[in-house]
């Protein structure tokens, strides 16, 4: 089970990876802190401030509902804050993700729902 999932968040990291550099030449290293350019303290992106306390606070469908809500309601979106969520996400532990409901395989689901919105098929 181990070897299983952590092979899914090497998986996870490389779609991540390739969309950073589809999207935008100029992000940072989408494992680094500073994917937006902000941190969890203080953001300067009032979507990603909720996004990750949201997240912090372990209602992750919440908050992955809220970053489908405005894409779907068609407010733009980011494509750094959604990469940064699901980045970030990905960094939590299984056990993390397992107490507040939430699977490995619903992150990469997630993220592959978060790039069909903007037109690119991961699978």
């Amino acid at each position: 089970m181990f070897f299983q999932q952590d092979w899914l968040m090497r998986q996870i990291d490389m779609f991540i990876q390739e969309l950073v550099r589809l999207f935008d030449r100029e992000l940072p290293d989408p494992f680094s802190e500073e994917l937006n350019g902000y941190g969890t303290e203080g953001e300067a992106d009032p979507l990603a401030a909720q996004l990750n306390a949201l997240m912090d606070g372990g209602k992750i469908n919440a908050a992955e509902n809220l970053l489908f809500d405005r894409i779907g309601g068609g407010a733009p979106v980011p494509i750094r804050t959604g990469l940064d969520f699901y980045a970030r996400l990905n960094r939590k532990s299984d056990e993390f993700l397992e107490t507040h409901d939430f699977s490995r395989e619903e992150v990469r689901e997630g993220l592959e729902d978060f790039a069909h919105a903007y037109g690119i098929n991961l699978i």
